[in-house]
């Protein structure tokens, strides 16, 4: 990281009170093991960050990037394709009665049973009709769910996820959570916004996690009550990079932001609904008017 940040080699010594010789040393076997001989190309080898480039205009295919240090060292990748993406925005209001909507996915616990989603008239928030999605299964063997999700382009850099919902039951432990929108991977790397236990209240929060490794949760100040419509919003921005941002909205209002290191992120899964649950928990869930939403990356 000291070269990434482009410190010579005497501060890069100073800084780790070694010599410069074996700093010199060091790098040379650093340059061996990956082919290189510039630090440069070296950087652009260790640390892959993502690069957004927006308003290319319609002409353009291709892009050539180039990684520059301070000694005027430079490494410049082949030539890549420009994806043509264009805007997604879907809105689900469950008034056609189906279940799942078309293009969507209805997903339940495959272990236990007493997982259900279903389109009806109680869960109208807007119109006349919505989603219920309730969640008393027993047994279980992983993590449950009950909710719609719908397949995802990858490549994106931003999504927007959003929706009413109105919890009718809520058995959370401390520090449990109850996913209401959450953009995942296969890989295991997810973000999600929902209920989460914090002593006695519940509250609003966003938890993010990396392929392998368990969610982090994040708290807000926005308490949650059972019975009560809120409007649910989940942006996430500059996705693919090391500087991405969640951003949680509760009614209109901003109520936390958390950025992370999405450089190994690949999401390609949006679900709503009781997303995910923890074993040994029970909830019941209104949801009206889901909506996915991604810009015209160019």
């Amino acid at each position: 990281m000291l070269v990434a940040e482009g410190r010579v080699n005497k501060q890069v010594a100073d800084t780790l009170r070694i010599s410069e010789w074996t700093v010199s040393t060091h790098l040379r076997r650093i340059f061996a093991k990956l082919g290189v001989d510039t630090r440069a190309a070296m950087v652009s080898r260790c640390l892959p960050y993502g690069i957004l480039v927006r308003n290319l205009g319609t002409g353009c295919d291709s892009l050539v990037t180039e990684v520059l240090d301070v000694r005027g060292n430079t490494v410049s990748s082949g030539r890549i394709a420009v994806p043509r993406s264009s805007a997604i925005d879907e809105l689900v209001d469950f008034e056609d009665r189906a279940m799942p909507p078309r293009g969507w996915t209805a997903v339940t616990t495959p272990t236990g049973s007493g997982m259900t989603v279903a389109n009806r008239a109680a869960g109208a928030h807007g119109g006349r009709r919505g989603m219920m999605a309730r969640d008393v299964s027993t047994p279980e063997t992983a993590s449950r769910r009950a909710a719609i999700e719908r397949t995802l382009p990858v490549g994106r850099s931003e999504w927007l996820g959003e929706g009413w919902f109105k919890p009718t039951r809520l058995d959370l432990g401390a520090g449990q959570g109850l996913y209401l929108l959450h953009f995942l991977s296969v890989a295991g790397a997810g973000v999600a916004a929902g209920v989460l236990r914090n002593g006695t209240t519940y509250r609003a929060g966003l938890a993010i996690g990396r392929p392998g490794a368990k969610h982090a949760s994040t708290v807000s100040g926005v308490e949650i009550t059972v019975d009560s419509w809120r409007k649910w919003s989940l942006r996430l921005r500059r996705l693919g990079t090391r500087e991405a941002t969640a951003i949680l909205e509760v009614d209109g209002s901003e109520a936390l932001r958390v950025g992370w290191d999405a450089s190994v992120f690949r999401l390609d899964t949006f679900r709503a609904g009781i997303a995910s649950a923890p074993l040994g928990t029970a909830s019941r869930l209104l949801a009206d008017e889901i909506r996915v939403a991604s810009p015209d990356d160019r």
